[in-house]
């Protein structure tokens, strides 16, 4: 027996020490899973930069910059120099009495406005006279009461 008992404990160990060995192999492969996720992710993550960081793309992206300055400089100066013009041109218009405060209330959307509400007020006075005229002429006529009941 003591044969046989010895035998069973060395299956029990061979058991036992496959078990863990498949365990260890298991364990070892899930970390290499992580480790190889990871790595794809950094090299994703490095290629991206790389592209992002390319000089030839950067070095376009530059000059691309630099025209856009160019463009909105050269727009600027036009505002400027037509704004001087307008600048002028009403210093000129004020100096010549031609562009008083007067004349520029008299083009604005104020004076619009009041000369508008001006015409309102006048075209319901009218109206208000019209109307009280006509509830005069109607209350001053005698009612046919003979067509009414009939």
């Amino acid at each position: 027996m003591p044969q046989r008992e010895q035998s069973e404990e060395y299956k029990k160990r061979t058991t036992n020490l496959s078990t863990q060995i498949l365990e260890e192999k298991l364990k070892q492969r899930k970390q290499r899973m992580e480790f190889q996720d990871q790595l794809e992710d950094l090299m994703t993550k490095h290629k991206n930069l790389a592209e992002f960081y390319n000089p030839k793309r950067l070095e376009e992206e530059i000059l691309h910059m630099e025209e856009q300055k160019k463009e909105l400089k050269q727009e600027e100066k036009e505002k400027l120099l037509k704004l001087k013009e307008l600048e002028e041109t009403e210093i000129r218009l004020r100096e010549q009495g031609i562009l008083t405060p007067e004349k520029f209330f008299l083009h604005s959307e104020e004076a619009a406005c009041t000369v508008l509400k001006a015409e309102l007020q006048a075209a319901e006075e009218k109206l208000m006279k019209f109307l009280g005229a006509m509830y005069s002429e109607m209350r001053s006529r005698p009612i046919l009461q003979s067509t009414i009941f009939s």
